[in-house]
Parts: C-alpha cells; structure tokens; sequence
C-alpha cells in the first residue's frame, strides 16, 4: 500500500507528466524537471519508467513534426538526466530505446531524408545529449549487462560508438569532445563489468576487438587534428585508448579461437554463429593479435610521436600513465609485439623536467624489468634497447637537424634514456665493439656542431692590463655562452650534457681515456670533441695517474695566441681555448690534497697564462678556472693559490726566460703573478726581473749589432760578445746595491728605467707606449728618493725630447703626459731644459693645429683624430706645467699668446674650455699678464685710467668680438680673485 504522501506525489507526478504529453513546450518540461528536483530518489527510482515516458515520446517524435523545437528538446534532454540521475535502469528494452533515441538526435544522418521538418543540432543541445547517454551508461544495473554485450545488440552498440566518435572528431568545442570519449570509455567499462555476469553468452572482448581499430584510428585522428587541442580531450582519448587495450589483450591465449569462455556448452555452439551473422566479431587467435599489434604500433608510433614532446606537464604524465597502464596489464604476446613503440616513452621521461613523472617512469621501468627478467614468454626490455641503441645513434643526428627545438630536447632525452637502462655490463659491453663506440662518439660530436658565424666571441676584446683588475663582482659565475649549430635551448645542451656524464659514470676509465685521446688527436683538437671530452671527465672515476696523458694533451695545447685569420676561424680558436681551459677543471675532482701538486705544476702556469689574454672570453674562462682550482684545493682565493706557488712559479718562469724565444708569452704570466700577488712576496720576484733585464739587453745588443751592420759592414769583428756584456752589466748592479742602502725594488727601477732609455726608440710604437708608460710609474717610485730620482731624470730626458719629434703622434701624446708627471716629481730639476727644448715645440704645434681645428663644428670627422686629442691634451695640462714649474714673467707670456687664439668662438667647443682652464692655472703665476693679453684681445674700456694721476692712462685696441664671450668669462674670474 502506497502512504498518503506516495499517493500525493504520484499524483503530482501523473498530472505533470500528462501535461508533458498533451502540451510538449518549454512550461511543462520545467515543471515536471522542478517536481523530480525536489523528489527523493528512492521514489524517483521506483517510477523512473513513469517519470520518462514523456520525455521519450518528445526526444523521438518532437524533432519529426515541429520545427524550431531545439529548446524544448534540450529541455527535455535536462529533464532526462536529472531522472536517470536517481534511478536505476533495470529494463534492457528501455535501455536501449533511450540511448538510441538520444544518439539520434546528434546524429547528422538521421534527419536527412524528412525534408518538410529540419533538425540541427547546436553544441549545447549536443553536449546535454552526450551527458545524458553518459549517465543512462553509468546508471544501467548489472542485470541488463549480458544483454548490451549480445550479438543482437551490436549492431547498436556500434552505431553508438560510431556516432559518439564523429561528435569527438567534427566537434570544435573541447566539452564535446572530452564528454564524447568518456562516454565511450564508460560504455567499454560496462563492458568489462559484464565480464561477471553468469548468463553471459558471448565473449566481450570479441565485440570490443572488433570496434578496436575504429576507436584507435579515431583517437588518433583526434589527437593529431589540432596542435592546441585541450589536454582534458587528450586525457580522456588516451585513457580510453589504454583501457580498450587493455580489455582487449588482458588476457588472451592463441591456443584456441576464443579465449574467453563463461558459457555453458549449448551456448558456445550458438554464441559465435549469431555474431557470424551480425558480422560485429573476431576471433582473437594468434595470426590476428599479431596482425592487430602491427597495425596498433603504427597509431601508437602516431599518437607518442605528437604528444611525447608536449609542453604542458599534464599531458606528459597522462602519456606515462597510458603506456604504464598497457605495459603492466596486457598479455606478455602483446607486449612482445608493442614494447618498442611504447617503451621509448618511459625512457624519454627519465629526464623530463617534472619531477613527478621522471620519478613514475623509472619505478615502472624498475619494475618491467624485474619483471621481465623472471618470464620467460616475454623478451626483455634491456635485450630490446640493446637492439635498438646502434639504429638510434645512427638517426639521431639527422633528427637533431630536421626536428624542433622542443622535440631535440625529447630526442636527446630519449638517448639519455637508453643509456641509463643499460647498466655498467651493458654500456662497457657495448662500447667493447669499435664501431658501436664509434659511433657513439660520432653521435655526441655531430649534434653538438658549434656556430662560428658573426663576431660574437671576437670583439670581447680586453687589455690584460685593465682585464686582470675587474673585481669578482663584475666577472660571471659561470663558463661564456657557446652557440650551437643545432641546440639552440639550454635544456638541449644539458640533456646533451647528462648523456656525456652518464658515459663517464659508467665506462672503465682505462678504455674510455684511452680512446678520448685518439679522438682528441685525430680530430686536431675540434671543439666539438673538446666539449663532449669534458662532459665526460666532469663524471668519470679514476685515478688521477690515468688520465695523466690526457691532461697532458689539453696543457699543450693551450695558447692564448690568436692568428690572423678570417672571422670564422678566429671564433674557432678562442672557443677552442675556452673549452680546454675549461677542460682542465673536469679534472679537479681526480685530485684530492695529496694528489693536489701533480695538478698544479701541470696547470697553474697555463692557466695564469690565459688570465693575461687580450680577449675577454678567454679571460673569463681562465679567470673562473682559477677560482675553481683554489676553491677545490682549499685556498681562499686566486691570490693565496700563486702566493703558496710562487717558488715553483718563479723558478718556472727563469726558465722559461732562457729560451725566451720559444715562450714569449712569459711576461703576461708575471704581469698577472704581480697582481695576485701580495707585497710580501714581491722581493721574490727579483730574480724574474734580473733575468727579463739580461733577455732585453741581449735583444738591445743584437738590434743594435744588427744596426751596425746594415751601416757599416767592416766593424762586424768588433762587437764584444753577448756573455762578456751579460757578466759586465751584473757585476756593475751588484755594486751599485752594495754602495747604498735603499728598499729592495728601488735598484730595481733603476735597472727597469736603465733598459727604457735604450727601448724607448723601438721602431715598434706600441713599444715605445709602453716605455713611456713605464717610465711614469718609474718616477713616481723613485720620488722619495731624491739622490736616485734626479740621476735617472737626468738620463730619461733626452731619450723623451726625442720623442716629442715622434713621427706617431699618439707617441708624441704619450710623452706630453710623461712630462706633465716629471713636471710635477721634479719640476725644478728640468725647468730650463724643458723651457728650452720641450716648450717651443709644444708651442709650434698649438699654433700651427689651431688654423686646423678652426670652423670644426661638433659633427666634424676631426674631432675623432689623435691630433684633436693632442691638442686637447696640451690645453688641459700646459697650466699645470707651468705651475709645476713655476715659470717666471717672460718665460710666461708665449704660453699665454699661444693659448689665445684657442678662444676664439670657432674652435671646437672643448678646446674653448680646456684653453680657459690652461689660462686660468696660469693666472696663478702672473695674473697681471693674462689680464693684459686679454685686454688686448677683447675689452669694453678703451681707457683705463689709475686713480693716481701720476700713471699713465693704459689703452686697449682689443675689439674681437670672435673672443668677447670666453675673455668676459676669464675677467670676470681674475677680478673675484684680486679682490
């Protein structure tokens, strides 16, 4: 007996579904959908066939006798879903109708034929459609399950996958899509729950099997249809491709034609004669799993290839997941079949980037191969990538350069992949075989091809001088960026750099050094070799005495010396060194600090050798070599490394010295020692300045001998030996030590500026810059001392005047600024000469130059020329001069007048400014002549009288108006000083 409240309801119910019938709009549909809503589904349940019998007739006939009638079937639709929602469907009859009718209507065949009424449907209804035939699949009881997998329903079991596949496919709206496939895969799940069903007559899998290559050839199809197809769409096509599989080949034996038998013996007799004649069945024997594997591994190959190297971390993960899932569950023929398709993705995703699925990947590769070890039936996955490997390193090149840059990290990932799975036994097996060593090497060194194209690592260009004094701060913390050919992201480079590491861990060293040397020699030191070298010393494990002979290849052939080549060849030698450089810190790790000593008299020395280059990237990267070495070692910085080294490096470089010729990059070596090094150390370095002294005065007498012998061929008998000389000039240094007491370095200078006034003649005029540089830092040593000070002086002077004559007039600038610091260290000692001989070519050029700078506006090629700056330079410093000097009156007055003309409003505006600031030092010395030089240049008074009437008046014809400006400007500057 129903209770008063049933009988309510139901009478609710039977009204709302009465007017459903009667009257099909929109009103009624919401009304018997707010009367479910509020239902409980306990009574829901109970007259769900009441409740949808309405619905029914609106989805199957309404489309056929009215148009426009979309909303009210979407309604209905809704309606639908919100009762199977809380029912359970126990009719196999209804289950059927419903989901016929409702495919139906996304059907694009179905209202093709009626032409009076029209049906399309729009992508809302087609999603409520979807969504409901989802539910009625999921909601279907157990009871009704050997029915949906018969022979007699097949026929629309496939129509329903067909239509549910072409929704997926044609759809453009990814909820379509996404909801299509899980329905489908919802329908295979209630195919596998049927499995457990006693009146089951037919095998599931044999109907599945049969629908297998449509349902794969369309997810293939879907997932290779759009570059940025939604990655729910892909994780629901390959979970449902991965189940269908799964179902299919879980388990399966080719001893017999149908594997899966849950029926009695009259049932087996039948069973495949009603499939025969619906033709929706297969028998799942040997010569169709293999013909099946062959077709699956192509859309396999299709579906990995496309999604392996997706940048979205999801999609990878559930790639992994999907080739888990058949890898653990399908039977061991199948996986036989299909392990090379699937497995390069699990080999791929031991590096990937999310650490998550490289971690699945190697639990799952752990296991299979557990698991294949202990089977018999099933090939091994190491057997296979031992087969696979040789065919791969072969391609892989060619793939590097056809491919993307994304799927050249997959690629690389991929070789990383196989040379983890094989262990040490494997790998050394391996490359036991020359020719799979080989090309290996071949492998590594073809992809990482460098780019010498442009000028990149060629204009770096530094001075050492200014290049060894840049702070920590300003240099990098890591190697110079190479460009490759190919690899142009940094996570190719890495993966690269894994695979090199990787060799190293696991090859016998012995072999592996052995063979690096071969190739680093027959391939003359190519870069490419060098780098993919490197990668494999950072790992390798060996005692540092066997890769004694490779260190020894890269040490010799370090040189900071660049050729003068093309642009392309010049890239290659600097990156060539860098990378050797570099090369001798994947070394440190063999040494401990024992071993440390073996390291460094190999090392030390090349490397500060290239602390001196002149370009920056070969500086950079020895710079940061250093750093590596007194870190590995236990120093606390470059400095402390050369100090706790400096007898081996200063006796290292005496040697060197002797055979000068052969090592003339010595003195770059000094010059960095000298500024890591600290004060206390410096008097060890005086037995490398007593020998670089005895190598330029053998150089000095074999120029000068040669010189005397162009001249005059018959004193060639004269000239005294060089040993005789060399033992002369040290007996006479030692003398001279012994007769006064001084700090250690001040005869040294001595010697030092000795040797400049023979030098500062080189026909070469970077050298003769160089002297006069030397020169400066010299005298302003020696200005404590007084009695050494004025003696040298005295023999630098006239070796300096001759260079104010210097055809070069970057020389002549050079000497001007050594005369303005002699100027101020000894100023008194050189006045009258300087007056005398210095002075009035100066003179000379500034009246000669300003005619030539005259009219040169702002935008004038001239002010780029070494004569601008000459001018500027004599502006700028002919005050301070005189001042140092301490010029008298008339000795003044030519300065003055030569000085004049540069301000004149034409010239070049700096000059303008530079020539005030020469006239206002000046002023410091005789006011009164500058102000009456510019009064005759320029003035507003013709007259000036003093207020004395005894004085003559002063008259002034100045009128220059070219002037006015700059001499209204000084005036005004002398008349704040005088009062």
């Amino acid at each position: 007996m129903m209770s008063t409240i049933s009988k309510e309801l139901f009478s609710e119910l039977k009204q709302r579904t009465v007017n459903c019938v009667n009257q099909p709009n929109d009103e009624s549909i919401a009304a018997l959908r707010q009367f479910v809503t509020k239902c409980d589904k306990h009574f829901i349940n109970s007259l769900y066939q009441y409740s949808i019998f309405p619905l029914r007739l609106i989805i199957s006939n309404l489309p056929k006798k009215q148009n426009n009638c979309e909303k009210t079937i979407e309604s209905s639709v809704e309606c639908l879903s919100l009762i199977l929602q809380k029912s359970q469907i126990n009719r196999f009859d209804i289950f059927a109708d419903i989901l016929s009718n409702l495919l139906h209507l996304i059907d694009d065949n179905s209202y093709t034929i009626d032409t009076e009424f029209t049906f399309k449907a729009s992508e809302d209804l087609i999603l409520s459609v979807i969504k409901c035939a989802k539910i009625l699949i999921q909601n279907c009881d157990d009871c009704i399950l050997g029915q949906v997998v018969s022979p007699a329903f097949s026929p629309q079991f496939g129509h329903a996958i067909h239509i549910l596949l072409s929704s997926a496919n044609k759809q453009k709206y990814h909820l379509i899509k996404s909801e299509a496939i899980e329905t489908i895969d919802c329908l295979i799940s209630k195919c596998q729950l049927s499995l457990n069903q006693d009146t089951l007559k037919t095998c599931p899998q044999d109907l599945i099997a049969y629908f297998l290559p449509g349902i794969s050839i369309n997810i293939s199809q879907l997932i290779s249809s759009d570059d940025k197809l939604n990655r729910k769409v892909i994780n629901s096509s390959l979970t449902l491709l991965s189940n269908t599989v799964v179902f299919v080949f879980k388990s399966i034996s080719c001893d017999t034609d149908i594997e899966y038998k849950k029926i009695d013996d009259m049932q087996v007799a039948n069973a495949p004669e009603e499939c025969e004649r619906n033709g929706f069945h297969v028998i799942r024997d040997k010569k169709w799993l293999e013909n099946t594997c062959d077709k699956l591994n192509i859309v396999f190959d299709k579906i990995i290839s496309i999604l392996i190297s997706h940048q979205n971390w999801n999609v990878r993960q559930s790639l992994q997941t999907f080739v888990t899932h058949i890898l653990t569950n399908c039977c061991p023929l199948f996986i036989n079949r299909c392990l090379s398709s699937l497995i390069r993705v699990s080999l791929t995703y031991l590096s990937d980037d999310f650490e998550q699925i490289s971690h699945e990947s190697d639990v799952f590769l752990t296991k299979l191969s557990k698991t294949s070890a202990s089977s018999d039936s099933s090939k091994s996955y190491l057997d296979l990538i031992e087969d696979q490997i040789y065919s791969y390193i072969t391609s892989l090149p060619r793939i590097i350069r056809t491919c993307s840059e994304r799927e050249r990290i997959t690629a690389i990932y991929l070789l990383y992949g196989y040379i983890k799975c094989l262990d040490t036994n494997g790998i050394n097996y391996m490359l036991y075989s020359p020719q799979h060593k080989h090309k290996l090497f071949e492998c590594f060194i073809d992809i990482c091809q460098f780019d010498y194209i442009g000028i990149r690592l060629l204009e770096l260009i530094t001075y050492s001088d200014k290049a060894i004094h840049l702070s920590d701060e300003q240099l990098p913390h890591k190697w110079i960026r190479k460009d490759f050919t190919y690899l142009c992201d940094e996570k190719s480079v890495i993966a690269l750099t894994k695979c090199c590491q990787l060799i190293g861990q696991r090859v016998e060293s012995q072999v592996l050094t052995d063979y690096l040397v071969d190739v680093l020699r027959q391939s003359n030191m190519n870069s490419s070799v060098i780098f993919v070298t490197n990668q494999i010393l950072s790992s390798v494990s060996a005692n540092y005495a066997d890769i004694e002979e490779l260190l020894e290849q890269y040490v010799t052939n370090i040189t900071t010396t660049l050729e003068d080549k093309s642009v392309e060849n010049m890239n290659k030698d600097i990156l060539r060194q860098c990378l050797l450089i570099e090369g001798l810190t994947c070394f440190l790790h063999l040494y401990d600090s024992d071993s440390s000593h073996n390291y460094l008299l190999k090392c030390i020395f090349p490397l500060l050798e290239s602390v001196g280059a002149s370009n920056l990237c070969i500086y950079q990267t020895s710079h940061r070599a250093l750093t590596l070495v007194s870190q590995h070692f236990g120093y606390e910085s470059i400095s402390r490394l050369v100090v706790k080294n400096i007898d081996y490096l200063v006796n290292c470089i005496c040697i060197h010295l002797k055979h000068f010729v052969d090592n003339q990059r010595v003195p770059i070596v000094i010059k960095v020692m000298l500024k890591f090094s600290t004060q206390d150390t410096l008097h060890l370095f005086t037995d490398i300045i007593d020998e670089i002294i005895v190598v330029i005065d053998c150089y000095h007498r074999k120029f000068v001998r040669n010189k005397n012998i162009s001249e005059n061929l018959e004193n060639e008998n004269e000239v005294i030996s060089d040993n005789e000389e060399e033992c002369d000039y040290r007996e006479d240094d030692t003398s001279a030590d012994e007769k006064t007491k001084v700090p250690f370095y001040v005869p040294l200078v001595e010697k030092i500026c000795e040797r400049c006034v023979h030098i500062i003649s080189n026909p070469d005029p970077k050298v003769r810059l160089i002297v006069l540089d030397i020169i400066v830092d010299c005298l302003r040593i020696l200005k404590p001392f007084e009695d050494h000070l004025l003696p040298m002086a005295h023999k630098l002077w006239s070796p300096l005047v001759e260079r104010f004559t210097d055809k070069d007039v970057i020389v002549t600038k050079r000497s001007f600024a050594c005369l303005r610091v002699m100027s101020e260290i000894c100023g008194d000692f050189i006045r009258a000469r300087t007056l005398k001989e210095v002075i009035p070519r100066i003179l000379l050029f500034l009246r000669s130059q300003s005619l030539v700078s005259s009219g040169k506006d702002k935008g004038s090629a001239y002010r780029f020329t070494i004569a601008y700056q000459f001018q500027n330079d004599i502006l700028c410093g002919i005050g301070s001069i005189a001042v140092n000097l301490g010029l008298s009156d008339k000795d003044l007055w030519p300065l003055i007048v030569d000085t004049m003309p540069y301000l004149h409003s034409h010239q070049p505006l700096p000059l303008q400014e530079s020539a005030i600031a020469a006239l206002t030092q000046m002023s410091k010395l005789d006011p009164n002549s500058v102000y009456y030089y510019l009064k005759m240049t320029f003035s507003t008074d013709s007259v000036i009288s003093h207020e004395n009437k005894s004085f003559p008046d002063l008259r002034f014809e100045g009128n220059k108006q070219e002037f006015s400006a700059n001499v209204i400007k000084l005036l005004e500057y002398l008349s704040i000083n005088s009062s």
